[in-house]
């Protein structure tokens, strides 16, 4: 079985859900994610994001 390392907004999002009774595999939530322009597909926050205030920065993996 491969682990696959999810980007850390991914993951804070993730944990997020979890706690609000969500049931999505991060998997799903990545997808999810990408879909609604939260992140792009290397994870990082789109500059959408950040102008709404919904994130903090831009860049996640570097």
């Amino acid at each position: 079985m491969t682990n696959i390392i999810y980007p850390p907004l991914v993951e804070d999002a993730y944990k997020f859900t979890r706690k609000q009774g969500f049931n999505l595999s991060k998997a799903e939530l990545y997808k999810k994610l990408i879909e609604a322009n939260f992140i792009d597909k290397q994870g990082n926050a789109t500059q959408w994001a950040i102008d709404q205030g919904f994130v903090e920065g831009g860049l996640t993996n570097g």
